[in-house]
């Protein structure tokens, strides 16, 4: 630290700590003496004191101590003053900063909450033998420590920080990850994950932007300015939130069993290097085993909650008069930009994939090329190839590449009516419009709309003022961690002029649960705003992620492509880098989500069907919850349906298919990984009508179609 301060003031470690603890406001900026705490290393000593007090302040009861303790609202002061000073000191890269706050965020997870002690319950009441930490003779039961979690705000708090980790562990890179100090902090945030599904919790709705200061610091008397920070108010709103509800008012649902998968595959990587952790990991793998447990403790619990909730819709007689019209081909494939000629010459699943569409639509399936990558292309109309990039792994997004005339002829030998992607973003204008006016002479029969951008605020940096249009992004919804970014309400109302409003074909939405959005967001975005300014509203992109997550090949994403198929009128749907998991299909296998597109296309192409869709999760473990539906008004005796089904939320497809593979089916048929054929014996349901009634039961993570 001496060499740091070398042009300046030195302050030892005694002055830091005296300065920490001794200051009063928390809105004070922060003082010359932490300001010179620059090595992240000295960050983390600081942090070790100040972690080392919460522990006193917990466990100390004895009047021999030999330094008097500080009062924990103290502690709480001299944490809020590191967390600004590790987000204001800009010396710290952005790993090193993450670095810090996990370990900030594990500090105070340890103050609310002896995570410790809730450990050891778990295992003792599940019978797991650990030898990680001494068992304690505690004199609190188990049923307390839950009553406690359910009701209390340091339990809140808690699984706040619990998040905060595991979504900063998440955006490490993973040789920073594989730190010998990584694994505890990971550890306890999976016992809090853990104890909230003992606690009978499936999903916790978390603010996408959290106010750390206000929990921390007592909020009776914060400023006006503060009380308008949506982030303060989302907080707030958790903090006195019924934790066991799930509120989308608050923030985006936390899947607890999938948290709780990703934290127990991250340990096991870990235990590969760290003795500690292999301990870990086997611990957190037996209590994953207790989502199972509360399944079967709960059955009786999920049939009563069932039978009150019996959706019934009554089939009507005639077209209604709030009808809409079906899109002859509602279902698109959206091919990432550099991928694209990959995808039409050298990956052989893609066009016998593509033609089970082609058949069902009795024509050529539409499709969108862009993305990520198209911001990142140049034009060069000498260029022979289709595209050329450079990377160091094959499965890797280029950073910067070129694409040629050859590109656009593959759109004219696929022969549907595609939407094209340009670069509109980094600002080459000139460039840009020559390679539009290329495409116009090329393939103009072909194309159905052009793309100018792919989520336009991402290059906001790029431009200077006055911002053009494109700037204000394109979101169906806006992002909660950026509340100023405009929504398609506002750039249509406010942003967009008669000029761009009388250019624009169609506006284009990305769905992700990363974006915040919910169901009861898409309609009115659809309904008032895209259709009151006379276009139509499509979903160029939509999934579980925007980053990639093992569960995005899940048969629980096949469920969410469906269900987001069926609410809007026209849906496209993400294809991207060769080996993300959310693709519909890789090089070598039909991936899970492609059944849930395929389904959703089945739906929605043509009349006189019902769509059904139990979107609740089963893990494969324990009993599986169900939902009857009623329908009403049937003039038949008997209809034929066809079902959409795994063997659990979690099933994926396996590279090497058996008879007796666990993975998803449609009418009792799966997709081959070799052509993409169906295969299998066809299994139509034949369902009796009484008096006009059809009662349907599906189980958790089905969808069912039912033909009239």
């Amino acid at each position: 630290m001496d060499d740091e301060q070398s042009e300046g003031p030195t302050f030892s470690f005694s002055d830091i700590y005296h300065e920490l603890l001794s200051a009063i406001n928390p809105d004070d900026d922060i003082s010359p003496c932490l300001r010179s705490v620059k090595a992240p290393l000295d960050v983390r000593v600081v942090l070790e004191c100040v972690h080392a007090l919460v522990r006193e302040n917990r466990e100390t009861r004895s009047s021999k101590s030999i330094v008097k303790i500080p009062a924990l609202p103290d502690v709480k002061y001299s944490l809020v003053q590191i967390f600004h000073l590790i987000n204001d000191t800009w010396s710290f890269d952005k790993n090193e900063r993450l670095e810090l706050i996990i370990a900030w965020h594990f500090v105070c997870l340890d103050m609310v909450c002896d995570w410790i002690e809730l450990f050891d319950q778990i295992c003792r009441h599940l019978q797991i033998d650990q030898h990680i930490f001494n068992s304690r003779d505690s004199e609190k039961e188990l049923k307390d420590s839950v009553q406690w979690f359910r009701g209390s705000t340091d339990a809140r708090c808690a699984f706040l920080h619990a998040v905060a980790i595991q979504d900063s562990v998440n955006q490490l890179p993973f040789n920073c990850t594989n730190t010998f100090w990584m694994p505890i902090p990971i550890f306890a945030a999976s016992g809090m994950f853990s104890f909230s599904r003992l606690s009978g919790m499936t999903s916790v709705s978390v603010p996408a932007s959290i106010h750390w200061e206000s929990t921390l610091v007592d909020q009776s008397n914060v400023g006006e300015a503060v009380q308008q920070d949506i982030s303060w108010k989302k907080t707030q709103a958790f903090m006195l939130s019924n934790i066991k509800t799930t509120n989308c008012g608050i923030g985006p649902a936390r899947n607890l069993p999938f948290e709780m998968k990703k934290m127990q595959t991250l340990m096991h990587g870990l235990a590969s290097q760290w003795g500690i952790a292999v301990e870990m990991s086997v611990a957190l793998a037996s209590t994953t085993g207790l989502t199972q447990w509360f399944a079967f403790f709960c059955s009786q619990a999920l049939a009563w909650v069932v039978l009150l909730w019996l959706p019934k819709y009554a089939v009507p007689d005639a077209q209604p008069k709030n009808a809409v019209a079906i899109d002859p081909a509602p279902v698109g494939a959206s091919f990432e930009f550099f991928m694209w000629p990959s995808y039409m010459t050298n990956i052989s699943l893609t066009l016998p994939c593509i033609d089970h569409f082609n058949k069902l639509y009795s024509r050529k399936m539409p499709i969108r090329i862009g993305g990520t990558t198209q911001y990142r292309a140049t034009y060069d109309p000498a260029l022979k190839g289709y595209v050329s990039y450079s990377v160091n792994n094959p499965l890797e997004a280029p950073m910067s590449l070129t694409y040629g005339p050859k590109f656009f002829d593959l759109i004219k030998k696929f022969g549907s009516e595609s939407i094209l992607g340009f670069n509109r973003g980094l600002n080459n204008r000139t460039n840009t419009f020559a390679a539009v006016l290329k495409a116009k002479e090329k393939v103009a029969k072909n194309l159905w709309a052009i793309e100018l951008g792919n989520e336009p605020d991402y290059v906001v940096n790029h431009w200077k003022s006055p911002l053009p249009m494109l700037a204000g992004g394109g979101y169906a919804i806006p992002f909660e961690i950026e509340p100023d970014w405009p929504n398609l309400p506002y750039l249509i109302g406010n942003s967009y002029n008669k000029t761009v409003k009388d250019a624009t074909k169609v506006y284009n939405g990305h769905f992700y649960a990363f974006s915040n959005a919910t169901a009861d967001d898409l309609g009115p975005e659809m309904k008032y705003h895209a259709k009151t300014a006379g276009r139509p509203y499509i979903l160029g992109e939509k999934g579980f992620h925007r980053l990639d997550y093992e569960m995005d090949s899940t048969f629980g994403s096949a469920i969410q492509t469906t269900d987001k198929t069926l609410r809007v009128d026209h849906a496209q749907t993400f294809l991207t880098e060769p080996e993300a998991f959310f693709n519909w299909w890789w090089s070598d296998h039909v991936n899970a989500p492609f059944y849930g597109a395929y389904f959703g296309a089945l739906a929605v192409a043509g009349a006189f069907k019902v769509a059904l869709i139990n979107t609740d999760y089963y893990s494969g473990g324990g009993t599986r919850s169900e939902a009857k539906f009623t329908l009403t008004g049937l003039r038949s005796n008997s209809v034929k349906a066809l079902r959409m089904t795994g063997l659990s939320s979690e099933t994926t497809v396996p590279v090497t298919q058996t008879k007796s593979s666990p993975q998803p089916s449609i009418r009792g048929q799966s997709f081959s990984n070799k052509n993409c054929e169906l295969g299998g014996k066809q299994n139509t349901e034949k369902l009796s009508v009484k008096k006009g009634k059809l009662e349907i039961t599906l189980k958790a993570s089905e969808a069912l179609i039912v033909y009239l």
